[in-house]
């Protein structure tokens, strides 16, 4: 969605990755980019937002971005088991 609203990109690359216990899903586009610690709206929590869901769930978020370069999201976490051992 901020892709589509912000970034006015002609291209946006998509990945989900499994590697072992982790989970990798990034989000690459060519549009205008942006300082990722520049000021921001009052009312946006936005990148503050991703992060903490990111720590919630055990991971991280990296934003990599800067005016005129596009940008790169990409958000790791841990894969916890889902079998029963019962």
């Amino acid at each position: 969605a901020n892709v589509a609203k912000h970034a006015r990109a002609s291209r946006v690359e998509v990945a989900i990755e499994q590697l072992d216990a982790e989970l990798t899903i990034s989000i690459r586009d060519d549009g205008v980019g942006f300082v990722p610690d520049g000021a921001c709206k009052a009312d946006s929590f936005g990148l503050l937002g991703l992060r903490e869901r990111a720590s919630l769930l055990g991971g991280d978020a990296r934003i990599v971005s800067a005016p005129g370069s596009g940008t790169l999201v990409e958000v790791r976490f841990p894969i916890r088991s889902m079998v029963s051992t019962t």
